[in-house]
């Protein structure tokens, strides 16, 4: 045991980075399992920075508890070199082991836009964009609702700007055949829907005839 015990990874360059997971010791028993506590995970600068420049750190089970089976830390986009995880004092065990399985870095380079890798139906694109983690499955995330005409839709946005994606509304009136949300687009002599309030992540729509059925959909892609 080592005061101060620290685990860190070169990533080799300055790297976009989203997404930092680390994941306990399980086969051990409780103490190995308990050791994984009261510790900080760094974002660090370039190595020829001044005294490599914290750029984002965040504490973990600092007075109780410890990492059960993975710990998620969402950074949407910060830019460094190193990533570090180091001991701020005895962990619950009362002792200075650093113990870990395995360490995640993410990035918007690490996985391709179309993919699913939580397999929840949601692209690794448009979970960027509403500001999910790819890898954890999210249930729910857009929220429809229908009042005096006019259809309301609420949904997570990154707190982070994603200039490079474009947001895209579509409707359908059976599943199958969809129709973006501007107003014009639609069936031959069908309707059309209008998109009357554009607030990032809380819109109205409203169709230009009553509909028995109106379902909507999210799409994002590359600028």
């Amino acid at each position: 045991s080592v005061l101060n015990s620290l685990w860190e990874v070169d990533l080799g360059a300055v790297r976009e980075i989203d997404f930092v997971r680390i994941f306990n010791r399980h086969l051990d028993g409780p103490t190995i399992t308990s050791r994984l506590s009261n510790f900080r995970i760094s974002i660090l600068a370039q190595a020829n920075s001044v005294q490599q420049q914290v750029v984002a750190s965040q504490d973990f089970y600092i007075d109780s508890g410890h990492v059960d089976v993975s710990q998620l830390w969402s950074l949407n986009g910060v830019k460094g070199q190193f990533v570090r995880i180091q001991l701020l004092g005895p962990n619950r065990v009362n002792d200075w082991v650093l113990s870990l399985a395995e360490v995640e870095v993410w990035g918007p380079e690490s996985l391709p836009p179309l993919s699913d890798p939580d397999n929840d139906g949601l692209t690794t694109q448009l979970e960027e964009y509403f500001g999910t983690d790819p890898q954890a499955p999210n249930q729910e995330l857009v929220a429809t609702s229908f009042e005096n005409g006019i259809y309301s839709l609420v949904h997570p946005v990154n707190s982070t700007s994603t200039p490079h994606l474009n947001v895209k509304y579509e409707w359908s009136t059976n599943l199958t055949d969809w129709f973006t949300a501007d107003g014009f687009s639609g069936p031959t002599f069908g309707p059309t829907v209008s998109i009357i309030n554009n607030t990032p992540g809380n819109l109205n729509f409203q169709p230009s005839r009553p509909q028995p059925n109106l379902y909507f959909r999210v799409t994002v892609e590359e600028n």
